[in-house]
């Protein structure tokens, strides 16, 4: 056995001590809900990034319907949730999602809140985070150990395994995040020149994606806003920070697809500026945050509404997922 299937040996076996029931009924008894935040759904593997396979999203619906009662983001912030509930969110706005995610959902009949990057999805343009992992992944090993410059900082190339990968990505990605969006681009362009390598082909849902879903299944599936470029929020300046709400919200808003009144922040992130224009534009706003959403903040405070915590899911099995949603793994950071 490798090191994730002895992982997911060990989740399997603590979920039916009882122990994740446990953390369940200590969560559901003190309000405390999750919402369950992802990417991409895909069978195709992705050192760089690596997205969850298709079986496996089904095995965690499955786990999960079992154990909680789904309800759409709409009814949670509305107060229509009980304290059984979980929600399911999507980020970015991948054609896997139509292709993978979307027939488990409508299968078992769950609402899905959707952010997308309105300009991402308007002109079919990867994001940059999948522009520099695309970079990395198409590294020849002769480059191995060989470094890049980034801004002021260097980057060591390891490519010898998917964990050395997945770290070069990662370290490249945040060391591209504070950069002012368009020199982020071209520094990622003239890496790509540089190594001879195209831009990335991974595929965006169009706006007539969307649309099929939406008839297919009348209310399941709920669009809102990604911002309209997917930069990181903390690093503009405020005039292109509005920019970035407003212009994705009035993009929606043309669309006529449903009420838009939030707004996902790109890689989860704010600071006060974000939360200044997520309050002009939206009614409520979500991060990452790794923790359960707690009813009564919902309720009686209108901070949180902007600061929302999903838990952006990365696991590879559903019994991981479920002991992550109970916040077990956080009794180890």
């Amino acid at each position: 056995m490798n090191s994730a299937q002895i992982r997911n040996a060990i989740f399997k076996i603590l979920f039916y001590t009882g122990l994740g029931h446990i953390l369940h009924f200590r969560n559901k008894r003190s309000g405390k809900i999750p919402i369950l935040l992802f990417h991409r759904i895909s069978p195709e593997p992705d050192p760089c990034w690596p997205p969850l396979h298709p079986d496996a999203f089904e095995h965690t619906i499955r786990l999960l319907s079992r154990h909680y009662a789904f309800c759409s983001l709409d009814e949670l912030i509305g107060g229509n949730a009980g304290k059984n509930a979980c929600c399911i969110a999507f980020d970015d706005g991948y054609l896997d999602f139509k292709e993978h995610a979307f027939p488990v959902l409508l299968k078992y009949k769950i609402p899905v809140t959707l952010f997308v990057p309105t300009n991402n999805i308007e002109n079919n343009l990867p994001l940059w985070t999948n522009e520099a992992d695309s970079f990395v992944r198409n590294l020849k090993k002769e480059n191995e150990n060989s470094s890049i410059s980034i801004g002021n900082e260097t980057v060591s190339l390891k490519l010898s395994s998917s964990k050395d990968l997945f770290r070069t990505a990662t370290q490249v990605k945040d060391r591209l995040m504070s950069i002012e969006p368009g020199t982020r681009d071209k520094i990622i362009s003239d890496l790509q020149n540089k190594y001879g390598q195209k831009r990335s082909d991974l595929k965006m849902l169009s706006w007539n994606d969307i649309s099929d879903m939406q008839a297919k299944a009348p209310g399941l599936l709920n669009i809102q806003s990604h911002t309209h470029t997917h930069p990181f929020l903390p690093s503009l300046k405020p005039d292109r920070l509005e920019a970035e709400m407003e212009n994705s919200r009035n993009h929606l808003e043309k669309k006529n697809l449903n009420k838009i009144n939030a707004i996902a922040y790109p890689i989860g992130a704010c600071n006060d500026n974000t939360l200044v224009f997520a309050r002009k534009h939206y009614a409520h706003a979500f991060m990452v945050g790794e923790k359960l959403v707690e009813l009564s903040q919902l309720q009686n405070n209108p901070e949180y509404l902007y600061r929302i915590p999903r838990f952006n899911i990365s696991d590879n099995t559903g019994y991981e997922i479920f002991f992550r949603v109970n916040e077990f793994h956080r009794i180890f950071s």
